[in-house]
């Protein structure tokens, strides 16, 4: 049998503390996810800020993760610290 691995993300990205080496932050850029995909499957516990070019800042208040929203609805950028 033959399984075919599909990516849902087009990049990754990794963060790293120029002092220490270690790292902070993942990033991942989904190919597509909208924000009530992204609801659906890590919650609504969240606090909205506003960022630029009319885009939405989601923290998530229970789980280490933030999320990047687009003004259409769709996900730019989960953030996994």
């Amino acid at each position: 049998r033959r399984v075919l691995f599909r990516s849902k993300f087009k990049e990754f990205e990794l963060d790293f503390d120029s002092n220490t080496g270690m790292m902070r932050t993942v990033f991942a850029y989904p190919i597509l996810m909208t924000w009530q995909e992204c609801r659906k499957q890590f919650g609504a516990k969240v606090t909205a800020t506003d960022a630029s070019k009319g885009r939405k800042f989601y923290s998530y208040a229970d789980r280490r993760l933030d999320v990047l929203v687009g003004t259409d609805g769709k996900v730019v950028s989960l953030g996994l610290y």
